[in-house]
């Protein structure tokens, strides 16, 4: 981890503890990986497992992508396990180690979806194309909101917009303030407690309010696309 992340990570767990975790979203994985992250107490690129992304594609940006929807999460731990022979799906419920840390130092934002004169929400094999995503989406965070990394900020976008369940990114440099717990599931009621989409949703007004996430910005987004065309 660079050393701005460290500081980042070090600094927001001493000024507002540890205490009191929230849940923020479901990841699919397999079992290995579900057991490094819980014996280790916190998320982190399993030794061996190389670069790239956690999720579909990267195209909100480089990390860990996290949903809403648990039954999401379970397609990908699906086809986590099968790209992994011999290893079986599970399903994480990703939480913020502190809830304070959560709703005030760490940054986020909700990306608009794409429609015409905005292409924030992609990626590409090519990496020039690749690249101009990132760009554009760094600039409209900074347009958003002045003054933040935003390589650390998280990024909030809907993961099927008819449906209305969305996802999140955490970039690598943050990911210690997160741990999982993970367990298998087949689509039924989530063990634990847990609550999972549409009772539970990015989308929703109340999540918005509580996690202080900044609201889609169009003007925003088109000035952002087009300094990348």
């Amino acid at each position: 981890m660079a050393k701005l992340a460290l500081t980042f990570v070090s600094a927001a767990l001493a000024l507002h503890g540890t205490l009191a975790q929230v849940v923020i979203g479901f990841h699919g994985t397999n079992n290995n990986t579900a057991a490094i992250w819980q014996q280790q107490g916190n998320i982190a690129r399993p030794p061996g497992s190389g670069g790239g992304e956690s999720g579909a594609d990267a195209e909100l940006g480089p990390g860990l992508y996290v949903t809403d929807d648990p039954i999401i999460a379970l397609a990908f731990a699906n086809n986590n396990a099968q790209v992994n022979p011999g290893t079986t799906p599970r399903v994480c419920a990703i939480s913020a180690i502190s809830t304070p840390v959560w709703n005030t130092a760490v940054q986020k934002v909700f990306l608009p979806q794409n429609q015409q004169d905005i292409a924030l929400i992609g990626d590409s094999a090519t990496p020039a194309i690749k690249q101009r995503f990132e760009n554009r989406r760094t600039r409209y965070i900074n347009l958003v909101l002045p003054g933040v990394q935003a390589s650390t900020t998280v990024r909030f976008s809907l993961f099927n917009a008819r449906e209305g369940n969305g996802q999140l990114v955490l970039a690598p440099q943050i990911q210690e303030l997160f741990r999982a717990d993970c367990f298998v599931y087949n689509g039924g009621n989530l063990p634990g407690g847990f609550v999972g989409f549409p009772t539970f949703a990015y989308n929703s007004a109340a999540t918005r309010t509580a996690w202080n996430i900044a609201p889609e910005n169009l003007p925003a987004a088109r000035t952002a696309t087009a300094a990348f065309p």
